[in-house]
């Protein structure tokens, strides 16, 4: 999750609820890697499970209370989902890349 003045102990919260429902769909998760481990989500064995993962960061995304911001990244690529403009097409085609 990305975003100035977001507070700690609420992404925290967030992001434990996003791996909570990723692995309810089977989907194998860990704490980020990086700067900020609290604040991001390793996600692996998605291959072929794209609609899956949509659907969920689309539900997880939108029962947010502010118009937070989730920035997805595979190799050197990135996509930044929101939920006023979440586009399921746009992150579909992203992730299909891989």
């Amino acid at each position: 999750m990305v975003g100035a003045g977001l507070d700690a102990e609420r992404v925290g919260k967030a992001v434990r609820q996003l791996r909570k429902e990723l692995a309810e769909q089977e989907f194998m998760t860990q704490a980020g890697i990086g700067d900020e481990p609290a604040t991001a989500v390793a996600l692996s064995g998605a291959d072929g499970m794209v609609p899956g993962l949509v659907a969920v960061l689309r539900d997880w995304i939108c029962r947010r209370h502010g118009p937070g911001t989730v920035r997805l990244t595979l190799g050197n690529e990135s996509i930044e989902v929101d939920k006023p403009s979440f586009d399921a097409k746009a992150l579909q085609a992203f992730l299909a890349k891989r």
